[in-house]
């Protein structure tokens, strides 16, 4: 499931395609000692990959959501109870 979501949001993102790269390196890789019975790199280290991936795309959500031009984005409803129309 990972995988497929992760190929959807490089689509809709494409300055993050990178994130689908390493999503889809982790999975492969963590099938690697089920069918050839090696280890290539540690689960471990696995893991961490995809927790990067995470953190980089919740931090790309905050910054979108919150913040644009670098400076806080309000909405209409702060703005009018900052500054009530007379």
């Amino acid at each position: 499931m990972a995988d497929v979501i992760s190929i959807i949001y490089a689509c809709y993102v494409p300055r993050q395609f990178y994130l689908a790269i390493v999503v889809q390196l982790a999975s492969l890789l963590s099938y690697v000692p089920v069918l050839f019975y090696t280890t290539i790199i540690s689960f471990y280290l696995l893991s961490f990959l995809i927790l990067g991936a995470i953190i980089i795309t919740v931090g790309t959500l905050i910054k979108d959501l919150y913040f644009v031009g670098g400076q806080l984005n309000t909405t209409q409803v702060e703005n009018e109870a900052l500054c009530p129309e007379e």
